[in-house]
């Protein structure tokens, strides 16, 4: 593994075993830092790609796009995939510059499941419901007003509105009762 670049880490040398015989490796970050000593485990299933500095570039890692984004990073090193956007950075520039918004969804042009500019683009999401100026998804909502989550995604599904859906409660009263054979 030595010599190998994990993210922006590069493995240097072994640096030891850990208690559980977990080989140890010095690593240099693409920020500078020199010596950062992480697992094998954690270079191999690429659990930490820096030393902590590529968590403090962004500031979105509450966002629903960084979240987007690290969903496509384990989606492709699981299956293999294309990734044009090696950077978070890279990504949200991308998605800015074709009107992302909260509330959309990444798709695929065609089914490949090539992650790249003229493959993928953001449609509405169909789950994400505006009420009274405020923007959540069904199952925020279906919390918040006490309503089962597939109940209310079938009711769209079969062409509900979307608040009806939401805010309308079902008839618990014929619930208990048996059909008859």
């Amino acid at each position: 593994m030595i010599g190998k670049k994990v993210g922006r880490l590069t493995i240097k040398a072994v640096a030891g075993k850990d208690k559980w015989y977990d080989t140890l490796y010095f690593c240099d970050c693409d920020c500078g830092t020199k010596k950062h000593i992480v697992k094998s485990g954690h270079l191999k299933r690429g659990d930490i790609i820096s030393c902590g500095c590529a968590k403090k570039t962004h500031g979105d890692s509450h966002s629903k796009l960084y979240n987007i984004f690290v969903n496509i990073l384990y989606s492709c090193k699981r299956n293999g995939y294309l990734l044009e956007w090696l950077t978070y950075k890279d990504f949200k520039s991308w998605a800015m510059s074709i009107d992302y918004k909260d509330g959309k969804r990444l798709k695929f042009i065609n089914d490949k499941y090539v992650y790249t500019s003229k493959n993928c683009y953001f449609e509405d999401d169909k789950y994400i419901v505006t009420i009274n100026g405020i923007t959540k998804s069904i199952m925020e909502w279906s919390k918040i007003y006490k309503n089962n989550y597939y109940t209310i995604k079938q009711r769209i599904k079969r062409g509900w509105n979307k608040e009806k859906a939401i805010i309308t409660i079902p008839n618990k009263k014929n619930k208990n009762i048996k059909k008859k054979a």
